[in-house]
């Protein structure tokens, strides 16, 4: 658990993972591999191979890929990033709002001092 709290941590504005530059060139290579391969499973079909996949089931499993590489490359942008990143979280307190003067043509009450 504590982990997971580090992994949010790191995306506050400000903070950033040790060692960038690292991070940044696997975002790049993971953002490259998978580009590469989109292409070579488009010209693999282009070409007639077939896959014993059926189309809707593979459409699905390369669109999780997908979405969980481009989750990852999002995180990594923020995290690798001081520059960008969540707000600082703070909590305001809410103040009770002062009593708003009467103008002299409302109602007052009987115990009204006025």
């Amino acid at each position: 658990m504590i982990r997971v709290l580090y992994l949010i941590e790191v995306l506050r504005h400000g903070a950033a993972l040790s060692n960038p530059e690292a991070w940044k060139h696997a975002a790049t290579a993971t953002a490259s591999v998978q580009g590469l391969l989109s292409a070579l499973v488009g010209l693999a079909v282009w070409a007639g191979w077939t896959v014993a996949i059926e189309p809707e089931d593979l459409m699905l499993l390369s669109s999780a890929i997908v979405a969980v590489v481009s989750f990852l490359l999002a995180y990594l942008n923020v995290a690798t990033s001081p520059e960008i990143g969540l707000p600082e979280h703070t909590l305001e307190v809410l103040e009770e709002p002062s009593a708003a003067p009467r103008d002299a043509g409302s109602l007052a009450s009987p115990d009204d001092p006025r």
